[in-house]
């Protein structure tokens, strides 16, 4: 799928929800370039999450492509970010799971002051609410979202909380903090594109 960056010290995210049970998925590129695997992780019954970065990617429209050792589900998602540090990211980071809960935390603690928690997730309830300073970036709108949340200042503590508004069910995030590139004005999101 197509994704659009521009502006200055640019960094790209891409969220993959991928097979229930077999670790299949084997890498993600954008405009032919290897993006590096910055998280997975996976909980007993639902599916395995994966976040894929890559610092300065190439301006303009150009193709996402996740690929798997074989057949399988996949969703896809991005968000690039300009006035990001480009060496160093992420900053922090974070896997998180549970089973059988209502909410779900994705907590990180920020070493630079206006960073941005940046958190792909995904369950098997959907989700209906975030919290505070959670924005919802990309998704199907059911069970797997990208989301984000900042500048956070001071650094410190913070996270990407979402739920279910009610119902239990399995969840898996993994969480990251981007830190700004130094002297750049704040670091912005421009949203991205969603494929199933």
């Amino acid at each position: 799928f197509s994704h659009t960056c521009s502006g200055d010290n640019r960094f790209l995210i891409v969220g993959v929800k991928g097979n229930l049970d077999t670790d299949l998925v084997t890498g993600a590129t954008y405009n032919s370039v290897s993006m590096t695997l910055l998280r997975v992780v996976q909980v007993t019954s639902s599916r395995w999450v994966y976040v894929f970065g890559l610092s300065n990617p190439t301006s303009g429209a150009n193709n996402v492509v996740i690929s798997a050792s074989s057949s399988t589900f996949i969703n896809g998602v991005s968000a690039s970010y300009n006035g990001v540090a480009q060496g160093g990211q992420p900053e922090a980071q974070a896997n998180l799971s549970g089973t059988a809960v209502t909410n779900h935390d994705g907590t990180v603690t920020t070493i630079n002051n206006n960073a941005w928690i940046v958190s792909y997730a995904a369950a098997t309830v959907g989700f209906s609410d975030v919290g505070t300073g959670v924005t919802r970036i990309q998704g199907d709108g059911n069970t797997h979202e990208l989301m984000d949340n900042g500048p956070i200042t001071p650094a410190g503590s913070a996270s990407c909380q979402f739920g279910a508004g009610g119902p239990t069910g399995n969840w898996q995030s993994a969480t990251m903090s981007l830190a700004p590139f130094v002297g750049a004005s704040l670091m912005f999101p421009r949203w991205g594109s969603v494929r199933r």
